[in-house]
């Protein structure tokens, strides 16, 4: 009885006697045990047989597996390669676009004759501006609607040449006239793409959704840059629509170029206006 139990005990610390997981002593005391009983010394033999007809199977069993993940590693590598192809794409052809209209926005910039009008709605009330440029004289206007209030409308005209300077202010209490020295009327430079620099382009390329839309029969991309949407004349680069969403404000754009004549930019009547200081 005592013999079996000592075989069930060397039988156990077999598999790992074969694998060389057993340390010096208990070596020692397996081969004295397997030196002395047939069984386990036949036991031994057969584990050691089947060890050497399944290693070349396990070989290949593992080859096999390795074979399969290298394949599949190799196809999630090249799936991850065509994902980074296309962003890059995507990223230079907004890159491209807003280069593009950069590019034309700073030569509209250039126009010393042009003719402006905007259109802006943002909290119930209508504003509407005009400005006519011709070189260095400038005339423009802009008039404010309050829906709450349709009675009241205030209007701003502002007349700047070499010689004058004038700012005309009329509402339903007054009508004002005053010298000032700084035009706070439209300028051309303040509606067009100033994506100037390398580093601005490349950021609103990654961050910027841009589609090509058609409004008011004119050829257009639609930049949507955070809870804004900004309509972009694909000819001129000029803004033709402005959306702002947190805002609730909506801006209308219409532009003109070498239009102005001398009579749009007339110095304005100053009749019954009150000059203040």
């Amino acid at each position: 009885m005592e013999k079996k139990k000592l075989c069930n005990i060397i039988k156990d610390l077999l598999p790992s006697y074969v694998e060389n997981l057993t340390n010096d002593e208990t070596n020692n005391f397996i081969e004295s045990h397997i030196a002395n009983c047939p069984e386990c010394k036949e036991f031994l033999e057969n584990m050691r047989k089947e060890i050497e007809v399944n290693s070349p199977k396990k070989e290949e069993k593992n080859f096999k597996y390795i074979k399969r993940y290298s394949k599949r590693l190799k196809i999630f590598r090249n799936i991850l390669l065509i994902i980074a192809l296309v962003f890059i794409l995507i990223v230079a052809r907004k890159f491209i676009i807003i280069t593009d209209l950069s590019n034309k926005a700073n030569n509209i910039q250039k126009f010393t004759n042009y003719h402006i009008q905007l259109e802006c709605y943002i909290d119930k009330t209508l504003i509407m501006a005009e400005k006519y440029n011709k070189d260095k004289i400038s005339l423009s206007t802009n008039k404010i609607y309050y829906i709450d209030n349709p009675n009241n409308i205030e209007e701003y005209i502002n007349y700047i040449s070499d010689n004058e300077n004038l700012k005309l202010v009329k509402n339903m209490q007054q009508q004002n006239l005053s010298t000032f020295d700084k035009d706070i009327g439209l300028d051309i430079t303040n509606y067009t793409l100033g994506f100037y620099t390398p580093f601005k382009k490349l950021y609103f390329a990654l961050t910027t959704s841009i589609q090509n839309v058609t409004l008011s029969d004119k050829q257009c991309y639609l930049l949507k840059i955070d809870n804004t949407e900004r309509f972009i004349d694909v000819e001129t680069g000029a803004t033709v629509k402005y959306i702002d969403n947190d805002l609730n404000q909506v801006i209308d754009y219409h532009y003109e170029f070498d239009t102005v004549t001398d009579e749009d930019v007339e110095l304005p009547d100053t009749t019954g206006y009150v000059p203040i200081d």
